[in-house]
């Protein structure tokens, strides 16, 4: 174990083996000790915290002071005493670094990088020399970084939140990566050969500027999450539907008004999220996704539902322009959260009670002015939202949903007796309200 001290602080360097405390500086002359368990490789962080050292899973992390003296004359000296680690996190928050210091194409048993937070706006010369195999350089201001595709040992990279209007076109070449985030960045396109990357699980693209995706991403078989969302996208491509492995596809705000017939052939899809989008209906294509469990289409232009979706748990349709309950709602017999809030539905039709499998129904913000008897057939509802409605009373049946734990009545226009048992104990006071004389007898009046 190697010791770098700078003016009172401590960052203990490991050079591999055994377990080993993490000293905790608060300050000149006050510590505290942690003992943790450390791997058999170095790991060294630098960044601000509240605390100046500690340890934590193998890693020792230094305050982000420690990262200006890397610039300083000293500095020579901290990059050798860092030669043997393989993990090491730079935060550089207070921007020490304008460039990426080429000092670390110099750590040559370095196997994971984390470089973030800083003004670096390119990679060193011999940056592709490392032989890393996870490299993560999100929130940087890089333009551009095609000295990466030569990193072909790579298995994670994360260039997320930076400045790139474009990916190197032989990204393909990384043929071990596994994971790849280029989110939040100025991509206008994808280069063809990321259809090579064969051994992608995980790509996220989203907050781009893309209008269009390649069609060599049908090409990515083993891909299980896909997130295209905040983009410009008019259309998906047909081969998407070669993604026989994907089970989370995320593709909201953008400009889509369908998908591909392609869709159907996606056979593990199970959490489909295409809000803020411009769909009419809900897509009758889904129907044949008999994977499907999750299907959020939050804030588009939905005014039906044509086609049950048998197999899904949970179906979003908040803020689109339904004025009533699609029909073939009722035939999903799965469903068990049901959210329709911010839309324009005047009834609760008495089919309700078909959904028995029912736990959670939000239908805040609609024009409802009743609850009918049939919705105490949904025995194992616990959550009912009711808030901003028209409702005033509730039926005297209602006390009988045992199984309801959480109910919602804010600014619903109750009547007065309802109102002021709501507002004194809430659900508890609500239902020791329904179905006494004062209801029984406001009811009658009403």
């Amino acid at each position: 174990m190697n010791n770098i001290k700078t003016n009172g602080e401590v960052a203990a360097t490991p050079s591999g083996g055994a377990a080993a405390k993490g000293v905790i500086m608060r300050g000149k002359g006050r510590q505290s000790t942690l003992a943790t368990k450390m791997r058999s490789y170095g790991g060294v962080s630098f960044r601000k915290s509240g605390y100046n050292v500690w340890t934590e899973s193998g890693k020792q992390r230094a305050s982000v002071k420690f990262t200006r003296e890397l610039q300083q004359k000293k500095g020579k000296k901290k990059w050798q005493e860092l030669r043997h680690v393989t993990e090491l996190t730079i935060d550089d928050e207070d921007e020490v670094f304008t460039s990426m210091p080429a000092q670390l194409c110099e750590l040559t048993e370095l196997k994971s990088l984390c470089f973030t937070l800083s003004g670096a706006t390119s990679l060193p010369v011999h940056f592709a020399q490392l032989r890393l195999r996870h490299l993560t350089l999100r929130e940087n201001k890089f333009h551009n970084v095609d000295a990466i595709a030569k990193m072909t040992s790579l298995t994670t990279l994360d260039l997320s939140f930076n400045e790139l209007r474009a990916l190197p076109a032989q990204i393909g070449a990384l043929t071990k990566l596994t994971t790849l985030n280029v989110g939040k960045n100025k991509l206008e396109s994808l280069p063809a050969s990321i259809g090579d990357l064969r051994e992608l699980r995980e790509l996220s693209v989203n907050a781009n500027k893309l209008a269009k995706l390649p069609q060599s991403i049908g090409s990515l078989r083993h891909l299980t999450s896909l997130d295209i969302g905040d983009n410009q996208l008019s259309s998906l491509p047909e081969s998407i539907g070669k993604l026989e492995a994907l089970t989370e596809l995320r593709a909201s705000h953008n400009k889509l008004s369908k998908l591909p017939a392609s869709v159907e052939d996606m056979r593990a899809l199970q959490y489909l999220f295409i809000g803020r989008n411009e769909f009419t209906d809900v897509p009758p294509i889904l129907e044949k996704v008999k994977s499907l469990r999750v299907v959020n289409m939050n804030q588009n232009r939905v005014v039906d539902m044509t086609c049950p979706l048998r197999s899904i748990h949970s179906l979003m349709l908040d803020g689109n322009q339904l004025d009533k309950f699609p029909a073939a709602i009722f035939a999903c017999d799965s469903l068990e959260i049901l959210s329709m809030q911010r839309n324009r539905i005047r009834v609760i039709p008495d089919d309700i009670r078909r959904l028995r499998n029912l736990r959670t129904l939000l239908l805040e913000e609609n024009e409802l002015s009743e609850v009918p008897e049939a919705i105490t057939h949904l025995t194992g509802l616990n959550h009912l939202a009711l808030n901003s409605t028209n409702v005033q009373r509730l039926p005297k049946s209602f006390k009988s949903l045992n199984h309801l734990s959480m109910l919602t009545l804010n600014k619903a226009k109750l009547e007065k007796s309802l109102q002021e048992a709501y507002s004194a104990n809430g659900l508890e006071g609500v239902m020791g309200y329904v179905g006494s004389d004062a209801a029984e007898s406001q009811s009658a009046k009403l």
